[in-house]
């Protein structure tokens, strides 16, 4: 079960057949190289990328001190970073805590999906909280802007949150994460100019446009790949436009044009329709019976003005 906080209402939302699940940066890290470790033809290379050229000869990998040449090459960065002049470019941009305190104040079987309570200053702002025990927890703010944020100002934020709303002051903080993910409708097609280069990860545009959801996504591409080399057959490219990627630019042209606040958009979708089904829908992996009243939940006028806009584009 997870919380969802909007300043008209609070709801406990069974995620049932879906589940919350937090793997911490270092724990997945360190269960990864112990497996490639125990791989004698794999070898852990540290340096910039130079260079990397596609020719009859095969792809070729220039580092600061050496380089390769193999059959295909999998990458993980853009060729060409992603303008943030591009139409629908917004940055979600985010700072955490992770909080020990004195006595129990979490509820380790539930966490905070969205708490939209906190001042939006015309953006979209949400915390979650994520608890490990009574005691422990993660603490975030997300933010969906092209303003950057010092340090400083999520600490401010974080702060008064767990003040406000966990109603605590005895806590020691043990961590910090600070980062950006990028949501955007940019067609990253036109970085898959080869097929021996194959984009993962961002540059594949396994990042979704309108949440910033990418960790399973790159985990499905990641198995789609591996499938492909078993069997032999070709890697196609992970992004294509479809109907998801639509409904992507439509959320973003609400959201970055104000037409309708994110808290007012996520509020409805969870009070008028089952979270199985919006988890789904933002999975695309739901039917379409159920994906045509996703779109009766939200206000009907500003999404169909989107829609009408990102027809003509």
């Amino acid at each position: 079960e997870v919380y969802f906080h909007s300043p008209q209402q609070s709801q406990i939302l069974d995620l049932n057949p879906y589940s919350y699940k937090m793997i911490e940066g270092l724990d997945f890290y360190n269960y990864t190289k112990a497996a490639i470790a125990q791989s004698p033809n794999i070898t852990w290379c540290h340096e910039a990328v130079k260079e990397i050229i596609d020719d009859d000869k095969g792809v070729t990998v220039t580092t600061e001190n050496q380089a390769f040449t193999t059959d295909k090459c999998f990458k993980n960065f853009l060729t060409t970073s992603i303008p943030k002049s591009h139409k629908w470019y917004v940055d979600q941009h985010f700072g955490g805590w992770v909080i020990e305190s004195e006595t129990p104040c979490f509820e380790p079987d539930k966490a905070t999906f969205m708490d939209f309570r906190i001042e939006q200053n015309g953006e979209a702002r949400f915390f979650y909280v994520l608890p490990t025990s009574t005691t422990k927890a993660l603490v975030e703010i997300a933010i969906f802007s092209n303003n950057e944020w010092t340090k400083a100002d999520y600490d401010r934020e974080i702060s008064d949150y767990i003040k406000q709303y966990i109603k605590t002051t005895d806590y020691t903080v043990i961590d910090t994460e600070y980062g950006v993910i990028p949501m955007t409708s940019y067609d990253f097609t036109s970085d898959y100019k080869t097929s021996n280069i194959i984009p993962i990860g961002t540059a594949a545009g396994a990042v979704k446009a309108s949440s910033g959801y990418a960790f399973y996504r790159i985990q499905e591409h990641s198995d789609y790949i591996i499938n492909c080399e078993k069997e032999g057959i070709a890697i196609k490219p992970y992004f294509k436009p479809n109907r998801f990627s639509f409904y992507d630019r439509i959320m973003l042209n609400v959201i970055m044009t104000n037409k309708v606040a994110a808290t007012t958009i996520f509020a409805m979708l969870f009070d008028k329709l089952k979270p199985k089904d919006v988890l789904a829908f933002l999975n695309e992996e739901i039917p379409f019976p159920n994906e045509v009243k996703i779109f009766t939940a939200p206000p009907w006028l500003p999404f169909t003005k989107a829609m009408l806009e990102e027809l003509g584009n």
